[in-house]
């Protein structure tokens, strides 16, 4: 009969929490304990990198002693992009810009834009004051021209602003101040086109930039810059001016142009309007003021504009400022073409650009439960 073996332990300390680490070298058997053997094992660790850090990610190294076997593992900090900015300087037909790109990993984007020397409005992002040209300046609101960008009142570069802007569910909306910055990179916008959210850009205070990450097809560099007044003749125009402005530059995504009007004009139609080249006044969109006081347009090409907003109610189809059965009745004489409407767009009463028999039963609900 074979005597039985009793354990053989080799004793180490284990870093992480001090405790001795008894192992058997015969079976494998080991545990922790708070026993502190006489004879402890000086430790002599080699460092292996199992992985590097990058610039956006967290390396690993571990420690072993060769003698106990000991082992652990830290983790090492982000490097952080390593930014060498360059100058471009504008054409006549180009905007200048800095260029920054990290020497590491080539991480790029672009900011304090100039104008082209060609002409044009003089604003850029990291000017002392609100962006703009010679015809006018912005209303400031109080609103910083810092040139950097602000949440809530704190400052964020745009890589944050991206980082958060993902994390946004479908629909969901962030509000971020300019504070005088004219151009927003492109990684901000494949951000948004990842969440399907929406980002309101608060230009001054009564102009925000409204873009919807559903409607982006390809993100890049967007320009957001405009002052007022703008040059542009009103005269023939229907409705009282509101105000003219100018885009500077086209804003190279899908943007919604949101004006804040007054409250006691919500439910008024208010018509945006844009100079030709020979002068004359295009009409461009006609929206209902929401409750809150904005109507949003959507604009994105530079040039001239007129905002315009009309004493007619959406859905008053006689005009008489009210609205009564009497609307109700001329949409659905229209829709059978027995009379025409001189603006047919006041017509459609629920706002889903078709003018249709829903226009009258909507409004007939709401006449109902005096929600007009």
């Amino acid at each position: 009969m074979t005597a039985v073996k009793g354990h053989s332990f080799v004793d180490r300390i284990r870093k992480t929490d001090g405790k001795t680490i008894r192992h058997c070298k015969i079976c494998g058997f080991e545990y922790a304990s708070d026993f502190l053997p006489e004879d402890l094992c000086e430790h002599k660790y080699t460092k292996s990198v199992i992985q590097e850090a990058t610039c956006l990610t967290e390396g690993a190294v571990v420690y072993e002693c060769p003698d106990c076997g000991d082992i652990y593992t830290e983790t090492t900090a982000a490097l952080g992009h390593d930014y060498k900015s360059t100058v471009i300087a504008p054409t006549v037909t180009d905007q200048g810009y800095t260029l920054h790109t990290c020497s590491r990993c080539g991480e790029n984007y672009k900011d304090n834009f100039t104008d082209p020397t060609g002409g044009g409005g003089s604003g850029g992002s990291g000017g002392s004051g609100g962006s703009g040209s010679s015809g006018g300046s912005h209303d400031s609101g109080g609103f910083v021209s810092s040139g950097v960008p602000s949440i809530d009142g704190v400052n964020y570069n745009w890589h944050l602003i991206a980082a958060m802007i993902e994390k946004l569910s479908p629909d969901e909306k962030l509000t971020v101040k300019l504070n005088g910055c004219t151009n927003v990179p492109y990684f901000v916008f494949e951000a948004l086109a990842k969440s399907e959210g929406i980002i309101d850009l608060v230009e001054g205070s009564l102009i925000t930039w409204r873009i919807d990450g559903e409607e982006i097809d390809e993100a890049t560099d967007a320009y957001f810059n405009s002052t007022y007044p703008a040059k542009i003749d009103t005269s023939s125009l229907n409705g009282k001016k509101e105000m003219t402005f100018r885009i500077i530059g086209d804003t190279n995504v899908p943007s919604a142009f949101v004006y804040t009007f007054d409250k006691d004009d919500a439910g008024r139609v208010a018509s945006v309007y844009r100079k030709n080249s020979d002068g004359t006044a295009e009409f461009v969109e006609r929206v209902k003021v929401n409750e809150d006081g904005t109507a949003a347009f959507n604009l994105s090409q530079s040039g001239d504009y007129a905002l315009m907003l009309s004493n007619a109610l959406i859905g008053d189809a006689n005009n008489d400022g009210m609205l009564s059965l009497r609307d109700c009745v001329i949409i659905l004489i229209v829709l059978v073409e027995l009379e025409t409407a001189s603006d047919p767009s006041i017509l459609d009463y629920n706002g889903d650009g078709v003018i249709s028999p829903r226009d009258a039963s909507t409004m007939l609900y709401d006449l109902a439960y005096d929600n007009v």
